[in-house]
């Protein structure tokens, strides 16, 4: 059975990635609300998505030592690392 805490923590952690880039979810044809930004220019949107897929893999990690994973998930934490 599939872990609710797993798909959750992603499903959070995407919206926040497409936040720091904009153009990713445009790519992705995810145009509302994303077509109009536009991503930090510098080096601070590497650095925020950087941070970010760390804290992913920690908390995933996290999530993966107390729960079990479905093959799908198992999958994509082998992505994220």
């Amino acid at each position: 059975m599939p872990s609710a805490a797993f798909d959750k923590l992603s499903d959070e952690v995407l919206k926040d990635l497409l936040v720091i880039n904009p153009d990713a979810a445009t790519a992705f044809g995810l145009h509302d609300p994303y077509d109009f930004q536009l991503p930090h220019g510098g080096f601070k949107r590497y650095e925020d998505t950087i941070n970010l897929t760390r804290s992913w893999l920690q908390r995933a990690n996290s999530i993966a030592k107390s729960e079990d994973l479905d093959t799908d998930q198992k999958i994509s934490l082998k992505c994220i690392d």
